[in-house]
């Protein structure tokens, strides 16, 4: 096993270890965060940058807490690309709206995100169930809001990674959720 890969089974144990032994979400959350960006080669997945990485979570830990520490749930992306991502809306969402009625939660980024951990999965060799999981919850809770409980069957067909997915559930917004966006903007 090379020295990398060990590298991130070591912090991913650790990281199974603390949520086990109840360690503090902010233990975790830094402990997620050092995974991550060892995972992604300690450079943004977006523009490559090495300078000042930041692990972001891909869908907000504030709008659906279960995925926070989940791998496929992270991207490591540069200060700037952050700072983009957030630069609309960085606040906590209010649940009663639809997904990124306040801008903050981009539908096209989240698939844009995805896709970019499968090439950078798929550039380093990385096992996409092994290093990016994304449980069965998270992914159902990705279905029903996207209206698309019918392409989760593939997961149990193995015709997909989890990764790869979750990537399918969110390349194409049902017309519904368009116009509840559209709706909550006016």
């Amino acid at each position: 096993m090379d020295s990398n890969r060990l590298d991130l089974v070591d912090k991913q144990i650790g990281l199974v270890l603390a949520k086990r032994r109840g360690r503090s979400d902010n233990w975790c959350l830094r402990l997620w965060s050092r995974f991550i960006k060892a995972r992604d080669g300690n450079q943004c997945v977006v523009c490559y940058s090495t300078n000042r990485i930041q692990a972001h979570h891909i869908f907000r830990k504030s709008l659906y807490p279960a995925g926070r520490f989940q791998p496929g749930n992270g991207i490591t992306l540069c200060h700037e690309c952050h700072e983009l991502q957030h630069s609309i809306f960085n606040g906590r969402p209010d649940i009663n709206m639809p997904v990124d009625a306040e801008g903050g939660d981009n539908l096209d980024d989240v698939f844009f995100y995805l896709d970019c951990l499968i090439k950078s999965a798929d550039m380093q060799g990385l096992d996409h169930n092994e290093f990016y999981y994304i449980d069965d919850h998270m992914l159902l809770f990705f279905t029903r809001l996207q209206c698309c409980e019918h392409i989760y069957t593939f997961v149990r067909l193995g015709e997909f990674s989890r990764l790869s997915l979750a990537r399918e559930i969110w390349r194409v917004s049902p017309p519904n959720m368009l116009s509840a966006l559209i709706r909550a903007n006016l």
